[in-house]
Formats: C-alpha cells, sequence, structure tokens
C-alpha cells in the first residue's frame, strides 16, 4: 500500500484508533481498503478529486433506498462506508444468469433514481483515455478510433428517454452479503444516457455471450415497462464500450505494474470483443487493424 493512502486513512477525522489496513484488490478500479478501526470494520476509498462530490451524492441517496452501504464520512479524497461482510458476484458460485438477473434488477433500480448525474459524452470520455502519456497507438489505430466514436455518435445521439447510468455494471461493484441481498457500489462513471449504454456496459465489461441480450432486455422492460429499448442502440453502445474498456484497462496495463499481466488480458479480451462487434454490425471499417493488439 503506498504510505501516503496509509496515514491519511490514520489520521482521518471518522476514525479514533486504527488498528488495520488491508487493501481490496478485486475491483482493481480507485484504491481501496477494509480498515479496522474503533472495534468496526469499514470501507474505505480514494476519489480523484473531479469525481467525489458526484459519487458521495449518489452514494448518499442510494443508500436512503438500501441500494448501496451507509455512507460514514468524506472529504476531499475518501468515501467511507459501512464494511458490508460480502463477496462481489463474479466470485460467488451462482449461476451466470442469475448474476446477470440481479445486476439488471438492480440497473433498473438505479434508473429510477433522482440522482445528480453529467451528461454521457462519449468524445470527452474517449479524449480523456486516448490522451493518457502511455499510450503509443499507431497512425491507423488513431484514424479506426475516431471513424468508431464519428459513427457511435451520429447513432446514439438523438435516441431514447434518458435515464442516470451506474455506467460500470462490472460484477465486481456488486455484492452479495450473507444473506444473500444485492448491493450496487462504485458510482463514480454514472451518468445521464440513454438505458442502452447501461445494458451495453454490462454485456461488454463482463465479457457476456450476446445471447444473453435478449434475456436482458426483456427483464428490463418487464422491470421498468414506461421504457423502450433500441436493439440497434445497444449495439452501437456495445462498439463503445469495448473500445474505451479497452483503452482504460491498456492505461492501466501501464500505470498498475503490479497488476500489469492481469490488464494486459482484459484488454486484449476487449480488443477483440471490438474487432468482432465492427464485423458483426457490417461496418465499413478495417477491424483488421485491431489484430496487433489482441
Amino acid at each position: 500500500m503506498p504510505d501516503k493512502y496509509l496515514a491519511q486513512l490514520q489520521q482521518l477525522p471518522c476514525f479514533t484508533v486504527v488498528e488495520q489496513i488491508d487493501p481490496i484488490t478485486t475491483g482493481l478500479s480507485q484504491p481501496s481498503y477494509r480498515v479496522f478501526a474503533d472495534h468496526k470494520h469499514y470501507f474505505a476509498k480514494y476519489v480523484a478529486q473531479p469525481y467525489l462530490s458526484d459519487e458521495f451524492a449518489i452514494s448518499q441517496i442510494t443508500a436512503k433506498e438500501n441500494l448501496s452501504p451507509r455512507i460514514i464520512y468524506r472529504d476531499k479524497h475518501w468515501l467511507i462506508s459501512e464494511f458490508i461482510r460480502s463477496k462481489d458476484i463474479y466470485q460467488t458460485t451462482q449461476p451466470l444468469v442469475d448474476s446477470i438477473s440481479n445486476a439488471v434488477t438492480l440497473m433498473t433500480r438505479f434508473h429510477q433514481l433522482s440522482v445528480p448525474c453529467e451528461p454521457l459524452d462519449v468524445t470527452a470520455i474517449y479524449n480523456g483515455l486516448i490522451k493518457s502519456k502511455q499510450n503509443h497507438y499507431s497512425s491507423q489505430h488513431l484514424a479506426l478510433f475516431q471513424q468508431l466514436i464519428a459513427t457511435i455518435k451520429i447513432n446514439t445521439d438523438a435516441t431514447s428517454k434518458q435515464v442516470n447510468c451506474h455506467g460500470d455494471l462490472n460484477f465486481n461493484n456488486i455484492l452479495m452479503d450473507e444473506a444473500g441481498r444485492n448491493w450496487l457500489i462504485d458510482f463514480e462513471c454514472s451518468c445521464k444516457a440513454p438505458a442502452e449504454f447501461d445494458i451495453a456496459m454490462l454485456v461488454a465489461v463482463n465479457e457476456l455471450p450476446h445471447s444473453h441480450i435478449t434475456a436482458i432486455t426483456k427483464q428490463y422492460l418487464a422491470e421498468k415497462p414506461q421504457n423502450t429499448l433500441s436493439l440497434k442502440v445497444i449495439n452501437y453502445f456495445l462498439l463503445f464500450s469495448y473500445l474505451i474498456n479497452s483503452l482504460w484497462y491498456n492505461n492501466k496495463r501501464i500505470t498498475e505494474q503490479e497488476y500489469g499481466e492481469k490488464f494486459a488480458v482484459l484488454a486484449k479480451a476487449q480488443w477483440k470483443n471490438l474487432q468482432t462487434q465492427i464485423i458483426k454490425m457490417e461496418l465499413p471499417l478495417d477491424s483488421s487493424i485491431l489484430t496487433k493488439l489482441i
């Protein structure tokens, strides 16, 4: 654990005596820890400042709705919540269809909340990822990425009703406690977007076979019948999800040396799925360029 995080956690005013701090590495997103202090366990998450205000506000609302753990403390960089004795559903032995169903139920509940979310900005997200100093993509790759972003924007900008999307429905962000209850965490990627975006990201980030999309959309509409969904829009948001996931994992591969090999595997899987999606949609783009990244 970096000394700066250890020192900061020990000095937070919400704790009197910190006895133990253990890193949580399953999510592999922002630095997170299990803290044992004052005879109780807590979950501590370090978040870069640009995200924290929204994530704190969203976490407060979702906690009141019993969708996420109760917030204990927040400041400029730290979000402290009650610790739920649980496993993320990626680690459980339940069937995949049950994990998907649980994720969709949490998704629809979140979509119906009134939370402070910024609109999804496809171009800004891409630019933020591609401008990383660690990136060394060829001019051919960059040209393909730009073509993809343009295609995605054209086909998703004027689409269905906007909802508050979680933005990262990775199974690692869904906890199942000892009583079998599900909790939703990690709201730093939340945004206002069509519901199709959350569905696409659920499929992409968990590397789900597309054969599950029909069941996902059917369940979503059963739980939120006032909405409509477009398979076409889901497909374009799949392109976007695979692209930004690939870029994010590749950035992490370079910056997080300790987990570099794992991030490399995750990045290659997303590049491969992006290539497959381009071919499946019969887009007039040269997806063979991606082969060098797989």
